[in-house]
């Protein structure tokens, strides 16, 4: 039996257009209609597998029809699609009540990608020989950098439906297996030290899994531990990991070593963490500033703003000059964020009505939906694509090192 669809779109253009891609993933219109009162109660009564949103000006109306549709189906999914790139219309849509949000005009790939996901329907997509790297990076202490990359991990595997690997880099005082109530036999030091003894199969089952259906590496509870693993060692576990798969979260320490700079070099996202206080701006702001001097791509990196009080005195728009960006990802303050951490369960799984779980949902589904929106590279990372980036990590040393006296 066929799945069905509902189509909102003011420009009849882009609806058609709209439906034609639908129908070729054998998708059946039900309905289709304006952006008007009528159309929420239209798609309510048709009852639809999954309805389809266009998101443009005037923007409240199209917000009003996202709000209406997620109270009035609230087990169906919601797909926005938007002309606009910019992060606020992104984020504005998924907090209305879209369950993911896609480039306009649609195209058959990222289409076929999301029916897979929210529909389980197949997919003939190739899949990567290679997995994802995101690497969360904060230079300071106390800013939420561990929340965000346990959540994101958790959010990647159950809400993505992908296998994920979330590994704790943090050198001094590592959290990740804490903030997941997880134990581990092994530790990410140990992993990395003695990689050449473990194939495919026993370097998963050495792996702790988590409720949310990611796998945890976690830091070891000994500092010194971490003294007999070079970074090139760490690069390559990540590597190891990447080829197993489909998303390698790595966590890092709240100030730069050689093993933030490992992480970075290997990765294909990187999450610069920052809080709205002066002084994690500051330490984010020249860390910024020594990627780009060092020659990281910064199509590469997205600054998230972690909001860790609930008023911080200054906004965004206050700090996006410093930090030399037009636009930073948000996730807002929500006391439910520190409480799953304490709990040891993320709140992407705890709260799904959390402000700061659907923020993090949302990239989680950006990620795993077009992370061209994040990279905006065309391909996968293949090891030939590293090559020219394989000073990178030692100059970001230098210039640490540089700063640091």
């Amino acid at each position: 039996m066929p799945r069905s669809a509902v189509v909102i779109d003011d420009n009849p253009k882009s609806r058609a257009h709209t439906e034609a891609v639908l129908a070729s993933h054998r998708l059946e219109i039900i309905a289709s209609s304006a952006h008007n009162l009528n159309a929420p109660r239209l798609a309510v009564e048709h009852e639809p597998d999954i309805v389809f949103v266009a998101v443009e000006e005037p923007m409240m109306r199209c917000l009003q029809t996202l709000t209406l549709l997620a109270g009035r189906l609230e087990s169906t999914p919601i797909v926005a699609y938007s002309s606009s790139s910019a992060t606020s219309v992104f984020q504005q849509a998924v907090r209305a009540g879209a369950t993911l949000m896609l480039d306009a005009p649609l195209n058959a790939g990222q289409v076929a990608q999301a029916l897979s996901r929210l529909l389980g329907t197949p997919s003939d997509l190739p899949k990567a020989s290679t997995g994802r790297v995101i690497t969360v990076v904060g230079q300071k202490g106390g800013i939420g950098k561990t929340t965000i990359s346990t959540n994101l991990a958790a959010a990647l595997a159950s809400e993505a439906q992908a296998s994920v690997l979330i590994i704790d880099f943090d050198t001094t005082f590592g959290d990740v297996g804490l903030s997941l109530d997880v134990d581990s036999r092994i530790t990410a030091a140990e992993m990395a030290r003695d990689l050449g003894d473990f194939d495919r199969e026993a370097f998963k089952a050495s792996l702790i899994p988590h409720d949310s259906g990611a796998f945890v590496l976690p830091a070891p509870a000994h500092v010194g531990e971490w003294l007999s693993v070079s970074p090139e060692k760490l690069a390559q576990l990540v590597d190891f990991a990447a080829h197993m798969f489909d998303y390698v979260v790595v966590d890092t320490p709240g100030a730069f070593n050689d093993a933030v700079a490992a992480a970075l070099e290997i990765a294909d996202h990187a999450m610069i963490v920052t809080s709205m206080e002066i002084t994690s701006v500051k330490n984010t702001s020249l860390l910024l500033e020594v990627l780009s001097g060092a020659g990281y791509p910064e199509e590469r990196t997205l600054v998230m703003v972690n909001h860790t009080i609930e008023d911080p005195g200054v906004t965004v728009v206050d700090v996006a000059p410093t930090l030399n960006r037009a636009s930073v990802w948000e996730v807002p303050y929500d006391p439910s964020v520190r409480a799953g951490s304490q709990a040891g369960r993320p709140v992407v799984l705890l709260d799904l009505k959390s402000l700061g779980g659907k923020s993090l949902r949302a990239l989680a589904h950006r990620i795993a939906t077009e992370p061209e929106r994040i990279d905006r590279r065309a391909t996968v990372r293949a090891p030939k694509e590293r090559k020219g980036d394989s000073a990178i990590g030692s100059r970001l040393r230098d210039a640490m090192k540089r700063l640091a006296s």
